[in-house]
């Protein structure tokens, strides 16, 4: 009785491998594997010394023709294929490896591949910390200022190859404000920019790493109309005795300033320099005078100086003294 019950199981289970065998003989006959080639796959280095670093991968991305089921094809995207070199025991210089590529589903095959190898250029890492810069681009809507941007980090660190970190002074947040009538806050990627402001640019991601990579940006805008006032100049002293003051030259004799208060804009009809000293002067002077901008007042262009020219020359009755002794002579 045992005997038959044994046999009668091992028929069943035989019966259930032979219908699966079945089933995917007909699913295979049915729909036959394809082909599909998925193009510029980039590629990762692996095993590489932590001492050194990747300044170029030659070419950079693996063509790759796979075959499998159609409809694991049909699915199939970058992020279902890992390319990778293998830079285990290389040093600085350039050395020719293999690339390996494994398709994320077993059922998966590569055909081919192009290339098979690629060059890779080894370099010394280098890590070092640099100053972060802000720069603006246009201007905001007419009558709006930006008043103290900011930035979240003052400094980055770069790391690579070192060819390419020596080349980097600081790094960049570049931001416009063209058109802006209100505050933004923007997260902004740091550009690596060389001493002269060029862009210094890596042909392989990882030879050139900013952390932080991006920073937050917050550039505040207010509304602050203008207004184009005249200027005086402001003496302090007398001139030599026996001369007095001529014509006064401000350049520019008038400025635009701008201000929040409307009704301060309003009420202010020119402004003045500070005090400019002529006491004792017998000759023409020519003087940088700051602008004494009153509290809540800036100059549009923001200039902060005028150049004034102060004429000094002979008092009138010093003149006619002067004429009447050169005629009697």
């Amino acid at each position: 009785m045992d005997r038959l019950f044994e046999n009668e199981t091992r028929l069943r289970i035989l019966s259930v491998l032979l219908a699966v065998a079945l089933w995917f003989g007909v699913m295979s006959s049915q729909n036959p594997d394809q082909a599909r080639t998925v193009y510029g796959i980039e590629l990762v280095v692996e095993g590489l010394d932590p001492s050194l670093a990747v300044y170029s991968v030659q070419p950079r991305t693996v063509d790759v023709t796979f075959s499998g089921p159609p409809d694991f094809l049909q699915t199939l995207s970058m992020d279902d294929i890992r390319a990778t070199v293998d830079l285990s025991g290389a040093g600085p210089g350039e050395v020719t490896r293999p690339i390996t590529v494994i398709p994320v589903s077993g059922r998966l095959r590569v055909l081919r591949m192009s290339p098979q190898y690629v060059t890779v250029r080894v370099e010394q890492r280098l890590e070092k910390t640099v100053p972060v810069e802000l720069r603006t681009r246009g201007q905001p809507l007419a009558d709006y200022v930006i008043e103290n941007p900011t930035v979240s980090a003052e400094q980055a660190t770069i790391s690579g190859a070192r060819s390419l970190v020596e080349r980097v002074d600081h790094v960049v947040a570049d931001v416009s404000v063209a058109g802006i009538q209100s505050t933004i806050a923007h997260s902004v990627p740091l550009l690596p920019v060389d001493s002269g402001g060029r862009p210094v640019e890596a042909d392989f991601p990882q030879a050139l790493v900013i952390e932080p990579a991006t920073v937050q940006v917050t550039v505040p805008v207010v509304y602050m109309p203008r207004k184009a006032v005249p200027v005086q100049a402001r003496l302090q002293g007398q001139p030599a005795q026996g001369f007095e003051i001529g014509n006064i030259e401000i350049e520019p004799a008038e400025v635009t300033v701008r201000a929040r208060d409307e009704d301060l804009l309003g009420e202010l009809e020119f402004l003045q320099t500070e005090s400019i000293d002529i006491e004792g002067l017998d000759h023409t002077v020519t003087r940088e005078a700051g602008l004494a901008l009153p509290d809540g007042v800036i100059t549009a262009d923001g200039r902060r100086t005028v150049r004034v020219t102060v004429e000094v020359r002979p008092a009138r009755g010093q003149r006619s003294t002067g004429s009447a002794a050169g005629g009697a002579g």
